[in-house]
């Protein structure tokens, strides 16, 4: 019984070094590339005079650190006291349009009458 019992521990005491070795060899791999960066110049914004009507009603996102708004095919931001709309549209905001463009439409808010109105 013994001799069993020694054996099945040699076995125990070879088997573990082929054990860790297979899962090091396993290991996990990643690859890592960055986006190449995308420059807005004064050129590709059009300052327009007024803002679309209702233009805070319309879908909106955060793009490079400020909100823009998707009104008519165009994303619309504030720049201090204008408004400007993209010429080109970047890539990050083209995709996002795509999401914007396929959900279902929006259900309209009929407010409870004499109830009041939170107005930005």
């Amino acid at each position: 019984m013994s001799k069993i019992i020694t054996r099945l521990r040699a076995r125990r005491a070879l088997a573990l070094p082929f054990a860790l070795t297979a899962l090091a060899a396993i290991g996990c791999t990643a690859e890592v590339t960055t986006r190449p960066a995308t420059v807005v110049t004064a050129q590709d914004e059009v300052v327009v005079e007024t803002a679309p009507p209702n233009i805070y009603a319309y879908p909106q996102t955060v793009y490079r650190g400020e909100t823009v708004y998707y009104v008519g095919g165009r994303w619309y931001q504030r720049r201090g006291p204008r408004w400007v709309y993209y010429r080109h549209e970047p890539a990050d905001l083209v995709r996002h349009r795509h999401h914007v463009e396929a959900a279902p439409p929006a259900r309209r808010y009929q407010p409870v009458p004499g109830e009041a109105i939170r107005v930005r």
